[in-house]
């Protein structure tokens, strides 16, 4: 199967990625009338190269996730505040056991770890592109105890929600 999900892509150097890695260079050393917006097409160019070899090599991987892994992880990120583990197994078919080996196998995490990855993520969300309560938020993550979440995000982050919120609002 395959290993956990890697937070990075890699790419083949292909002599077109190369020609134009080679060209953003001499457009950025020249420095000349427009250079920013040639280097933002350059660049544009560049990532829409990396796109369709991302898909090309998706469409030729035989060891793609399975379809109902997919349904799985799509419910997980719309009602990871509300379900628990045997409430998912018992919508999918699957006993609690098996759904857990299951996802683990293909995410590389297991259930719990899924879904307390899948809060924090959209615990910065709202923090930073809302104006909820950290008690409104916490509740919206499925937490009914602020102060715990409180904890879990300063374990997690390493700072306060509210001091997460501060920093990051003023760079949004």
């Amino acid at each position: 199967g395959m290993g956990p999900l890697k937070p990075y892509l890699l790419f083949d150097n292909t002599p077109q990625i190369n020609f134009i890695l080679q060209q953003m260079i001499l457009e950025y050393y020249q420095g000349q009338q427009y250079s920013q917006q040639v280097l933002y097409a350059k660049l544009i160019e560049l990532w829409s190269l990396f796109a369709r070899q991302q898909t090309e090599k998706f469409a030729q991987n035989e060891h793609n996730i399975p379809e109902d892994v997919t349904k799985i992880l799509s419910y997980l990120c719309t009602h990871y505040a509300t379900t628990n583990l045997s409430e998912t197994a018992k919508q999918f078919g699957y006993s609690s056991n098996y759904l857990s080996q299951y996802l683990q196998r293909y995410t590389g995490y297991c259930y719990s770890d899924l879904i307390y990855n899948l809060k924090m993520q959209n615990a910065t969300s709202y923090l930073i592109h809302s104006n909820f309560s950290l008690e409104e938020i916490s509740e919206r993550l499925g937490y009914s105890d602020v102060n715990y979440f409180r904890k879990i995000f300063k374990k997690k982050f390493g700072i306060s929600p509210r001091a997460y919120r501060n920093q990051h609002k003023s760079n949004a």
